[in-house]
């Protein structure tokens, strides 16, 4: 074991030892309750004289009465730790448990105490979120997303089994493979950005450009180098946070039906766009938002040209299915868009941008 990565299953099992907790909560979706690892690692745990619950009663966009639920599970069957198996969904449905564990279930998303030293094993099963290496979760409460932060949300130890991937059906893998490339280049164009978080982004742009297609043709390799361009990409968030791609693409997942790095995507295409002819055009300092102003954004622009045009490139080879909107649902989602990530992107964006930009996305 290296530091909070298990090397295999055999040093889950000696973690779950250590912290000599007998009863273990499992997050994980229905699929993963049916694959012989499951039943592996169950039985191996049981033999250890632990004690298994399990929830899987969340959403692919986790609402505040599931962790309710979820956390409901944790308390009856008197748990001390958890793992989560699953995507970014599951992980986040965790993180919340653990950080809501003491909260009284109905009182209200603005009454909630983050603090736990719940034990928290992260087990990726798609290549996207890196939800196992940031401080972050998303939930939705009274239908509005909902973003938790606290240092206590970052799993203590973190597993990658690269053969889980292999159910991923090919949407989810195209769509997953763009969510890690998404906040790559948000957090390399973030007014965050520092040295460490950019070379945790230029490593997920070589991974994906050299493994993407091996990753859609479900080859072990490419499974296995999506996992760690995710878990960089997810080192890179956790310094700068996201942007207004994400800002602006969670509406368009549940308005939509898409997934998330569809419509992460979707927006960070025209995104980019709108920082070149900014970057060349804009001699308004106030609307700037690096600290050195004008030459830091064009500076920025520059360095992501490749990147970019191959994003372009591959969003294009992947020929994903654009949304049609109607013009209500332009209101509703310029109303949805989390102005505090707005924040991070080097650009103010007012209400009338916000709503061109949706245009542009949905054509």
């Amino acid at each position: 074991m290296i530091g909070r990565y298990l090397e295999n299953i055999d040093a889950l099992f000696n973690y779950v030892k250590d912290v000599n907790c007998e009863k273990i909560l499992f997050v994980c979706g229905s699929s993963f309750k049916n694959q012989d690892l499951f039943f592996n690692i169950k039985d191996k745990l049981e033999e250890m004289e632990c004690r298994i619950s399990i929830f899987s009663g969340y959403s692919a966009n986790p609402k505040y009465e599931e962790v309710c639920a979820g956390i409901k599970v944790f308390n009856d069957n008197q748990c001390g730790i958890i793992i989560a198996v699953g995507g970014g969904s599951a992980i986040d449905v965790a993180k919340c448990i653990k950080a809501f564990a003491n909260h009284p279930c109905g009182a209200g998303f603005a009454s909630i105490q983050i603090e736990s030293d719940v034990p928290l094993i992260a087990i990726p099963t798609t290549a996207g979120s890196g939800s196992e290496e940031t401080r972050f979760a998303v939930l939705y409460y009274d239908g509005e997303k909902r973003s938790v932060e606290s240092n206590c949300l970052l799993p203590d130890r973190v597993l990658f089994l690269p053969e889980l991937l292999d159910s991923l059906p090919i949407y989810q893998r195209k769509a997953t493979a763009l969510d890690a490339y998404c906040h790559a280049i948000e957090s390399y164009w973030s007014v965050g950005a520092s040295e460490e978080s950019k070379e945790y982004s230029k490593r997920v742009f070589k991974l994906i450009r050299q493994y993407w297609k091996q990753y859609l043709d479900n080859h072990p390799e490419g499974n296995e180098k999506m996992l760690l361009a995710a878990n960089y990409a997810g080192k890179a968030i956790n310094i700068t946070k996201t942007t207004a791609g994400h800002a602006m693409c969670y509406k368009l997942t549940s308005l939509y039906g898409i997934a998330h790095g569809h419509a992460a995507a979707l927006c960070v295409s025209k995104l980019w766009h709108y920082l070149i002819n900014y970057a060349g055009r804009c001699t308004d300092y106030d609307r700037i938002q690096y600290k050195h102003g004008i030459d830091d954004l064009k500076k920025n622009v520059e360095e992501l040209k490749e990147t970019m045009t191959y994003f372009q490139f591959i969003l294009a080879e992947m020929n994903l299915e654009n949304p049609r909107a109607d013009e209500v649902d332009y209101l509703i989602l310029e109303a949805s868009v989390n102005i505090e990530r707005l924040k991070n992107f080097p650009i103010k964006l007012d209400t009338l941008e916000i709503n061109n930009l949706y245009h542009e996305i949905l054509e």
